[in-house]
């Protein structure tokens, strides 16, 4: 078969995109654009490269794994070393499972001469139009799959929370403002904010928000600093901090959590704001 090199291109961006998509899906996590967009030109550079050549069957699976390691922690970040291999084992699996549909496809006879495998990368003998029509659809899918599961999971109105930090725990309560996209830029955790007096039962809180706490103290590499922007126009930088759980409406989830020295409602029916996040 004669492999065109920029329909491969257009293959590996369509599968590759999907592929990424699922497995975040799989695994419940939210990367940032810029993760997935990097991770995703990752896979595609990997998967022309060693569409065309023959490896051996022990090289081939040492390929596979170091691009798959490589592609989850640009993907998925290193939430931890079980949660990395975790991610990982997801992306393999996930891929692993798509190749494995094509070459029980490649058995048909209909499909013998369209569909080429090699080293797990997979080339379709198609014309560009309908390799882009196919990027076009999968686009499209990809949208009004997200916009549903994201209005049929979000959590909305206001959430009983539980926050626990180095053993210690407190209750309250949070208001889910459909409006707030504050999230860190890095690991793509939305941020939650709440009351200082409520936080000042685990950790110590200056009167701008600040944390204090010793040199010897896990918070020195919790501590971020989150760069927000208020519907006034007004900017600033909010001291933040990773829990070591966050608990809302019995749903854990992963989300960092920043402190702010004024009340959110003078009748005190809640002490939090927090993004409308997937339960």
């Amino acid at each position: 078969m004669v492999i065109y090199l920029d329909i491969l291109i257009l293959v590996n961006l369509a599968v590759d995109a999907v592929l990424l998509w699922i497995t975040a899906k799989v695994i419940r996590k939210d990367p940032p654009a810029l993760r997935m967009l990097s991770a995703l030109l990752l896979a595609v550079a990997y998967g022309t490269i060693v569409c065309m050549p023959e490896f051996s069957v022990a090289l081939n699976i040492f390929f596979r794994i170091a691009a798959a390691l490589l592609i989850s922690l640009i993907a998925f970040g290193f939430p931890s070393f079980k949660g990395f291999l975790k991610n990982t084992a997801a992306f393999v699996v996930v891929t692993c499972a798509y190749t494995g549909v094509l070459l029980l496809l490649q058995q048909i006879p209909a499909f013998e001469d369209s569909i080429y495998v090699n080293n797990g990368q997979v080339y379709y003998d198609l014309p560009i139009p309908c390799v882009l029509l196919g990027i076009v659809v999968l686009c499209v899918l990809h949208l009004v799959v997200s916009r549903f599961l994201s209005k049929k999971s979000r959590i909305s109105g206001l959430a009983q929370c539980t926050l626990t930090l180095c053993g210690k725990s407190v209750d309250f309560r949070c208001f889910a403002d459909t409006g707030n996209f504050l999230k860190d830029a890095i690991t793509g955790r939305p941020v939650v904010i709440v009351q200082a007096d409520v936080l000042r039962k685990l950790v110590d809180i200056d009167s701008d928000g600040g944390f204090k706490y010793g040199e010897d103290s896990p918070m020195r590499t919790r501590v971020r600093l989150i760069p927000y922007r208020a519907a006034d126009g007004s900017e600033g930088m909010l001291n933040a901090f990773r829990p070591d759980s966050f608990v809302c409406n019995g749903k854990k989830l992963k989300v960092l959590v920043a402190a702010n020295t004024h009340r959110f409602d003078t009748d005190g029916s809640y002490e939090g704001i927090m993004p409308a996040v997937g339960a």
